[in-house]
């Protein structure tokens, strides 16, 4: 409760180093002489140590690289990952533990792209969520994104502390493999907000003029994503995130005709719109089109100048789907 209330104000009132604390916890986390649930309140801590780290910083965000502060943070945050990302194998025999750690860690991925802990919605599947508002993206945002930018070789505290390809591929997995609701309803949300977040940089980066070296460009989420045949398996959220990349790039085309973020963009999207045409002209998948949280999208897709888009969009709309 301290943690999450004062967040990085918590460290002014106490003489305990952040390490020493990280060190306890992790070692408390392994401990098998300790009952699940005093494990899983170990593991819950997490999230909120991790914020209460992170530097609250005016101004340039740049200036502060090398302040001890950032240093400590992605430290910390390397450190956390590493263990996380290994939790398969640390509680290989728990039925319990090992959902409660691959949500944990997929609710620091959420918190790393700016997303309160407490969060939620209470948007039926399918249904549009009720607190959704648009959201603007400046480059000093994406400096606390787990994900790398390789052509700041001088910030590989930042960079080392990412784990991208991993806790990536981890999310892909789950939506794969997992048997378990929860897991895929944790990994849904979790990629389709680090969809919406890339795109919107994307999107306001190109309408603003200003670049992120390395963040303008596809993910490797993004690409299993749209290269995967089973689509009938990608939960509604993630097709919605999908048909919103659609939409958005199909009208940031009008605005930039020439960029090349945007056309690559586009032809990494031209998979999965692919195989979805197939799955709807061929085996009636028409349900996913008609949710409200997918079919906001279909007006704007119809935009598209990408020849394949257009094509495919004009498929859903010929079998009289929503536009």
């Amino acid at each position: 409760m301290l943690l999450t209330t004062l967040k990085y104000r918590f460290w002014e009132h106490t003489s305990y180093e952040p390490t020493a604390v990280l060190d306890v916890i992790l070692r408390q986390c392994q401990d098998k002489a300790w009952k699940e649930f005093i494990v899983i309140g170990f593991l819950e801590l997490l999230p909120s140590f991790l914020r209460s780290l992170r530097p609250e910083y005016d101004g340039d965000i740049m200036a502060y690289v090398d302040d001890d502060k950032t240093l400590t943070y992605f430290s910390t945050r390397k450190s956390i990952y590493t263990f996380l990302l290994a939790s398969q194998r640390v509680y290989a025999s728990h039925a319990v533990l090992h959902p409660t750690a691959v949500k944990v860690l997929y609710t620091i991925v959420r918190e790393a792209y700016g997303v309160p802990q407490a969060s939620t919605t209470t948007a039926k599947d399918g249904d549009l969520p009720g607190d959704h508002t648009v959201e603007i993206i400046a480059s000093k945002h994406t400096y606390w994104w787990p994900y790398p930018t390789p052509e700041k070789l001088d910030d590989d505290a930042r960079n080392s502390s990412c784990f991208a390809s991993e806790w990536m591929e981890h999310l892909f997995n789950t939506l794969k493999t997992s048997p378990l609701l929860q897991l895929v309803d944790a990994a849904s949300a979790t990629i389709t907000l680090v969809l919406q977040k890339h795109l919107y940089l994307i999107r306001d980066a190109l309408i603003g003029g200003f670049d992120v070296p390395g963040l303008l460009r596809s993910t490797w989420l993004l690409d299993n994503l749209c290269s995967w045949k089973d689509v009938e398996k990608i939960p509604l959220t993630v097709h919605a995130a999908l048909f919103e990349c659609i939409g958005v790039t199909a009208h940031l085309c009008h605005v930039v005709p020439d960029s090349a973020h945007l056309r690559a963009f586009q032809d990494r999207l031209v998979p999965y719109l692919t195989v979805m045409t197939h799955e709807i002209a061929d085996k009636g998948l028409f349900n996913v089109l008609k949710t409200p949280v997918v079919a906001q999208h279909m007006t704007m897709c119809l935009i598209s100048t990408h020849p394949i888009i257009r094509a495919n969009i004009k498929t859903y709309d010929l079998c009289g789907l929503p536009s």
